[in-house]
């Protein structure tokens, strides 16, 4: 085949597709690479895959999705293309099993899409990498072609055998010529960081512990990345009208002889904390290979000793490098961010730093620089947290609200000078949203994004804001994207001038495996708090306000029964109000402290407990209501706007008037007397958590408008 062929690859920043690209670009081909940059891993690695093509004449680079059709259309126009390779995928079995409508939407969409475009522009030839996980849980070794594949176990697998399927039929009825290559397990530099080889390898070094699924007896047939590579490129030279070929290496590794593998390379023993094997992990892949060495004169080449040596000296090798800052105009972009509060130091984070911390870490290849306040001089002027750095401004005390808007834009302007910004992000629409939009008023070509957090009623937002009511408008009306955690914000917007698109994107919730704990932990921690049998735990996560916060549980507890008792967690820094105050009213036996500081544990707490209570008389949306959620434990919450947005009544959590003690009473006795209503709310709740907000999710949302603002 001639080597002046255009090749389009798609998922070409990945594993196996940089790879690929680089063995094309050096064969002599035109390579169109096509990547999204999702966030199931970091898209500052993606790149730096791809980091030294970026700049070869055959090369081209393109940011954007297959399931985008009207995206393809013009890609397809711009480059005469001959031959697609087609590697991008949502990835990960047990990532489909939180998340199959991704999976529908990018692998058989996507690949429906791409079909169509071989069809209209007379494609030479179409490789699809499929998946040993086709195969699906069986006792018949090894794999071969021709076995039944219609009983996959997972939302990929299934994803994987709907694309093949697609495939057939294109072949079939539009003669697409079509060519399946099923990997097995493939390994080597550059491999995905959450796979198994490269978490081993990390804890082993380290000295942490491994997480082991199953008895360590599952088979894997791993396939080095330059045996597959080989077989795609014969694949390449190869076309015909519809083959499905496996590529798999030589032998079968059982988990447990891959760890001791790995021990014996790097010299050192893992420690093993051993788990259930996950619902979708197969216990064996075995590869034939015999059809692909008779027909493209394919054989693996690399014994698995070699590979796992070769992986192991490219990681060391790439942990000695020096971290590669990688900017491409029109998919890297610069943002500033104003915000008035940005120290992740305190007990009491706010959601909004929150956010920019988990968005920051998630869209890794973007740059941003923060300037807060400063309003402590123990804090530095600068400083990195993450990937975000930070600028500090004001005298180190309360007058720094004050003097931010001035400070703040005035240091803007200033790395303004050295830094062309692509977008100012204002967090809210007082002080740090007036100085985005100030600086953007000087900088018009820098794109606005504000985000709106939280809210006050409409009689507070007159009294604060009459006197400048002109400037305050233009802090809504001059942005080019407003992003609201909750629908009841987007009024606010509109009332205040703004016309553009509003992107609804709540705060999420991180699930952590390392917030398990026993019965006999969780038991012991109860005795602690002096919490006999049969009393009812009603855990409330408060402000540093003493008097509201008792005063509240004061007047819940009269319409309660004597066994129902509090956990009351208390920033630390309020700790003595809270106790003196306790004290006075004589609540010592009723209500037990927490007192958290950065970092604290509080899951534990909420796991002991029967029932979450947020109170909250503000319009807001109450993160922790997502924590209470995620870990199985019922809520009862004010019926307030944000939170009405997040609690549907009797479906995943109970709703009280706002103010109402005697309705809030009646619902937590509801919860306790009701165990299939209760059963009802922990179900739905954690699926509505899992569903809408994990931070992934979020930062696809977070990341889509970076790119399209």
């Amino acid at each position: 085949m001639s080597k002046n062929k255009t090749i389009l690859v798609t998922g070409a920043a990945g594993f196996i597709g940089s790879h690929l690209c680089r063995r094309l670009i050096k064969s002599g081909y035109q390579v169109v690479a096509l990547d999204n940059l999702n966030l199931y891993y970091s898209p500052k690695l993606k790149l730096s895959n791809i980091a030294d093509l970026l700049s070869h004449k055959n090369f081209n680079f393109t940011l954007g999705d297959i399931a985008n059709k009207s995206f393809l259309d013009e890609l397809f126009k711009k480059y005469k293309i001959d031959i697609i390779v087609h590697l991008a995928a949502r990835a990960g079995v047990r990532h489909s099993i939180e998340k199959p409508l991704w999976f529908k939407e990018s692998n058989i969409s996507g690949t429906v899409n791409l079909l169509e475009l071989a069809k209209q522009y007379n494609i030479e030839n179409f490789i699809f990498a499929s998946s040993s996980s086709v195969y699906g849980e069986r006792d018949e070794v090894p794999f071969r072609e021709n076995q039944n594949t219609d009983y996959p176990i997972s939302p990929y697998s299934a994803s994987k055998k709907s694309c093949e399927l697609f495939c057939y039929t294109y072949s079939y009825l539009v003669k697409v010529p079509v060519t399946i290559l099923r990997f097995f397990n493939v390994y080597g530099p550059g491999m995905r960081p959450e796979l198994a080889m490269p978490l081993f390898l990390n804890g082993i070094e380290k000295g942490t512990p491994i997480i082991q699924y199953g008895d360590g007896s599952m088979l894997r047939n791993y396939t080095y990345i330059d045996d597959i590579i080989e077989g795609v490129i014969k694949a390449i030279h190869k076309p015909t009208s519809y083959i499905i070929l496996n590529l798999g290496g030589e032998q079968t590794v059982s988990l447990n002889d891959l760890i001791k593998t790995l021990e014996s390379i790097i010299g050192k023993q893992a420690i093993r904390n051993i788990l259930p094997k996950p619902a979708g992990d197969v216990s064996v892949t075995y590869a034939d290979t015999t059809k692909a060495k008779e027909y493209l004169g394919w054989q693996p080449q690399t014994s698995f000793v070699d590979g796992c040596r070769n992986f192991i000296d490219w990681y060391h090798k790439t942990q000695q490098k020096k971290r590669i800052d990688i900017f491409l105009s029109g998919i890297t972009k610069r943002v500033i961010i104003f915000s008035l509060n940005y120290a992740l130091y305190t007990p009491y984070i706010s959601g909004s730093e929150t956010f920019i911390k988990e968005i920051s870490n998630r869209v890794d290849h973007n740059y941003y620089d923060l300037i807060c306040a400063r309003f402590d001089k123990a804090l530095p002027r600068q400083e990195l947290i993450g990937n975000i750095q930070i600028y500090r401004v004001g005298l180190g005390n309360k007058l720094d609200k004050f003097l931010y808007p001035l400070l703040a834009l005035l240091k803007g302007l200033q790395l303004r000078i050295k830094n062309k910004y692509d977008i100012v992000w204002g967090i809210m629409a007082s002080y740090a949203g007036l100085t985005a939009m100030l600086f953007n008023l000087l900088n018009p070509r820098t794109k606005y994004f504000l985000s709106l957090y939280k809210g006050e009623n409409k009689k507070y937002f007159i009294k604060r804001t009459w006197f400048w009511y002109p400037i305050y408008r233009m802090i809504y009306s001059r942005a080019d994207r407003i992003q609201i955690i909750s629908d009841w914000l987007a009024q606010r917007a509109r009332r205040y001038g703004y016309r553009g698109e509003i992107s609804l994107v709540p705060s999420g919730v991180i699930s952590n495996s390392s917030f398990q704990y026993s019965e006999a932990v969780l038991a012991n921690l109860r005795d602690s708090l002096d919490f006999k049998n049969d009393d009812i735990v009603l855990a409330i996560k408060t402000s540093p306000s003493a008097t509201d916060s008792i005063s509240n549980i004061v007047q819940i507890l009269k319409y309660l029964p004597v066994n129902y008792k509090f956990i009351l967690m208390v920033p630390e820094s309020a700790e003595l109000d809270f106790i003196n105050l306790v004290k006075k009213l004589k609540l010592v036996d009723k209500i037990k402290f927490v007192f958290f500081s950065k970092n604290f544990d509080l899951i534990k707490y909420l796991k002991i407990s029967n029932i979450f209570l947020k109170i909250a008389h503000a319009k807001t949306l109450g993160n922790f209501i997502l924590e209470a959620m995620l870990y199985k434990i019922p809520v009862v919450a004010s019926n307030t706007e944000g939170i009405n947005d997040l609690i549907i009544d009797g479906q995943n959590g109970l709703l009280y008037q706002a103010g109402d003690f005697e309705d809030m009473a009646k619902k937590i006795k509801q919860i306790i007397t009701d165990k299939k209503l209760k059963d009802k709310l922990i179900e739905h709740g954690f699926s509505t958590v899992s569903r809408k907000y994990d931070w992934e999710t979020i930062a696809e949302k977070i990341k889509e408008i970076f790119e399209n603002i």
